[in-house]
């Protein structure tokens, strides 16, 4: 797998191997052919990445980011017939996330799930700029006294026919605080196919008992359920799974 790691602006950590291109002044990544990729940012200095995923390339990030009062800009840019599957874990201390995703070909298709902990704002905007685009928006976190604003846009203009559209949004609140969900979809397209939901709630009580009921710790129940909700948000493998428990991100 290939390997970006950013610390305090800073790359202290490059293994790539010739499936993607990188330019390290400007942080651009490139795909070549089909890829992985794990990209790892972590402290408290503004971090901007440009990524392009080529023409019939298929590219998979896998992101962990521990940010501390800063911001993390993605600017991404998919061609014709290009897959981008990116499973994003935020780990935020009053920090911003923003994504700004053009689908510039035919058959392009993004796949965007991201988990957060901690104070976050998060904002997402895709433009479908070609017919037969699709995206898949999962956007989950867990606030615990902190407060959390997703603000999702997805933009289709006149003649992008047969688009997909999909979001999902869903904050699980602890304690008390002020939490927002914004799911905009501006759509000047009649030929285009769009959803979304959203869900602000606290912790099941009911899921609480039935662990509980096993024996369990009230706190270790909890933690079991932020484990489980966000780490099967995101579509990860074994080995990525253990890189997100060996950080022991959910212990707050």
């Amino acid at each position: 797998m290939n390997i970006i790691s950013i610390v305090n602006g800073k790359i202290n950590k490059l293994d790539l191997n010739s499936e993607l291109e990188f330019d390290e002044k400007n942080i651009c990544i490139n795909t070549i052919s089909n890829s992985k990729l794990y990209l790892e940012i972590i402290g408290d200095e503004n971090v901007k990445i440009n990524i392009l995923v080529k023409n019939d390339t298929t590219l998979k990030i896998f992101n962990y980011s521990k940010l501390e009062h800063c911001s993390l800009d993605f600017n991404i840019v998919q061609n014709e017939n290009s897959k981008l599957t990116m499973n994003c874990m935020f780990n935020s201390n009053d920090s911003k996330i923003n994504s700004l995703v053009n689908l510039n070909g035919k058959n392009s298709i993004i796949e965007y799930n991201s988990s957060c902990l901690g104070e976050t704002k998060k904002k997402l905007r895709i433009n479908h700029n070609y017919s037969n685009t699709n995206s898949i928006v999962k956007s989950y976190a867990v606030s615990d006294n902190e407060n959390i604003n997703f603000d999702i846009e997805e933009f289709v203009p006149k003649n992008s026919v047969n688009c997909n559209l999909s979001q999902a949004s869903k904050i699980i609140t602890i304690k008390d605080n002020k939490c927002m969900i914004k799911p905009i979809l501006l759509i000047d397209e009649k030929d285009v196919n769009a959803s979304h939901s959203s869900v602000i709630s606290p912790i099941s009580e009911s899921d609480l008992l039935y662990i509980r009921s096993r024996g369990i710790k009230l706190e270790d129940a909890k933690k079991l359920l932020i484990n489980g909700f966000l780490i099967g948000n995101l579509s990860l493998n074994e080995d990525e799974k253990n890189i997100l428990l060996e950080k022991d991100i959910f212990r707050r």
